[in-house]
């Protein structure tokens, strides 16, 4: 119905009174439809039925402008959202995001687009306090993260050499057993006689010249030594040296031993009769 005056004259019959007044109530239910704005008591908050398109625009008065309340194809002026539009209709979706609270930009929540974590496991980040650095960690993650654990591989092997070797860069990757293996093993020093780790009472070759004095922790190449013992060539029953030649200090038929000894003991070192020294060596290569 086209718009209407509400103000009823008193100075007319009444079948004319009250064929205005059923029309000013028709206005009324109707708010004021028509393709052309009301001219009668117009004032803020009146409402109007724009019928000049369609579907209709529902219209409010306000200082001295007619504005769109409501369209059922796009967003009224009022900033009220369609339903139908499932929130395209927001002026800004980043500022939305602010609003509720969010620093993440559309495009890092859509980092979770895919994830096949169940709701019982996406509920258990509830209350996680990791920070962005801490939560980065798993940046680059591809597959299940415990799966990748348990494929780690185990350390290889070492060799005996590069338990014993303290200078090994690979030596902080032994096992406690293998580092128990090789406290045993130094534990079990050889006792043939001329193995490294063992001792022998030792001598240079027998000469009537004096000869140099062995120096207690001195190294000595084994080709320049051999094996000595101290006896008497004549002696009572009671251990007491019978008057004679003296003492023997080694066999000439003794064989030179091998590798480097150090000397742990200290012989004389008088320059006139030093011939046949004889000290304590341990075999260290």
């Amino acid at each position: 119905m086209a718009t209407t005056t509400r103000v009823l004259d008193a100075n007319v019959n009444g079948t004319v009174y009250t064929s205005n007044a059923n029309d000013a109530l028709e206005a009324l239910d109707t708010c004021h439809s028509g393709a052309t704005a009301p001219t009668d008591e117009v004032a803020n908050g009146k409402l109007w039925l724009d019928t000049s398109t369609t579907p209709g625009v529902l219209k409010i008065y306000n200082n001295a402008t007619w504005v769109a309340v409501v369209s059922s194809t796009t967003v009224d002026d009022a900033g009220g959202l369609l339903a139908a539009n499932n929130l395209s209709d927001v002026a800004s979706a980043a500022t939305s995001l602010s609003n509720l609270g969010l620093s993440a930009t559309a495009t890092e929540i859509n980092v979770l687009d895919g994830i096949t974590a169940s709701t019982t496991e996406l509920n258990k980040m509830d209350g996680i306090t990791a920070s962005t650095a801490e939560l980065n960690y798993v940046d680059g993650v591809t597959s299940n993260i415990q799966t990748q654990i348990d494929n780690i591989p185990a350390p290889p092997e070492l060799t005996q050499l590069q338990v014993e070797d303290d200078t090994s860069t690979v030596f902080g990757q032994v096992s406690g057993q293998r580092l128990g293996q090789s406290i045993a093993a130094l534990g079990s020093v050889s006792t043939t006689g001329g193995d490294v780790g063992t001792y022998v009472f030792g001598r240079r070759f027998f000469t009537t010249s004096t000869q140099a004095q062995f120096i207690f922790g001195n190294t000595y190449a084994g080709s320049t030594l051999y094996p000595a013992g101290i006896s008497a060539q004549d002696a009572y029953a009671n251990g007491v040296i019978n008057s004679g030649p003296g003492l023997a200090i080694g066999d000439t038929a003794a064989s030179a031993l091998s590798g480097t000894w150090r000397a742990m003991g200290q012989t004389s070192s008088h320059v006139s009769y030093d011939e046949g020294l004889v000290t304590l060596l341990v075999r260290i290569a």
